[in-house]
């Protein structure tokens, strides 16, 4: 009878377990493959696009097949999120610096990172799309629109959790 209890607690409780490793899994990966950008007028973070960052930013999100298309087609992608403090002034340009070669990417506009002043309170959204492949074991530095975004993530991590393929289906 003892045992039957114990198995049918473990039933009950390894979703909620599950979950929990989960959001800790996440919570590590994002952790590792997210670098803050310091723009005057408010907070950017600039995460790298990977399978394993989309899933922890949009578990369940319908669009997630979508957006993990879209970074798989463009060689590297990242994610911009941040909140304007105050009127924010950002510059739509950006580029990829590693091991002293230069990208230009493109600003893919979501939500305010279209040139424009970003209002008090607002939140910018957008991603950077590269059409070559970033090294993610090795150093490298985003210029994004005058700001310094520096990236070192471990190449254990960067192995383990950086890849970027095209998933089955079609998206929307």
């Amino acid at each position: 009878m003892r045992r039957l209890a114990f198995f049918l607690a473990l039933l009950i409780t390894a979703p909620a377990f599950a979950d929990s490793v989960d959001s800790i899994d996440d919570q590590t990966v994002l952790k590792a493959f997210t670098e803050p950008a310091a723009i005057a007028g408010g907070p950017l973070w600039v995460t790298v696009l990977s399978n394993r960052t989309i899933e922890a930013l949009w578990r369940d999100d319908p669009a997630r097949t979508t957006l993990q298309i879209e970074a798989a087609n463009a060689g590297s992608s990242f994610y911009v999120m941040g909140l304007a403090t105050k009127t924010l002034n950002f510059k739509p340009e950006v580029k990829l610096i590693q091991n002293g070669q230069t990208l230009d990417g493109t600003v893919v506009n979501v939500a305010h990172l279209n040139g424009n002043a970003i209002p008090e309170g607002s939140v910018a959204l957008g991603l950077l799309e590269f059409k070559e492949k970033v090294d993610l074991g090795s150093a490298f530095t985003l210029n994004l629109g005058g700001t310094q975004v520096n990236f070192a993530i471990d190449p254990r991590l960067a192995q383990r959790w950086g890849a970027i393929t095209t998933p089955s289906g079609k998206g929307f």
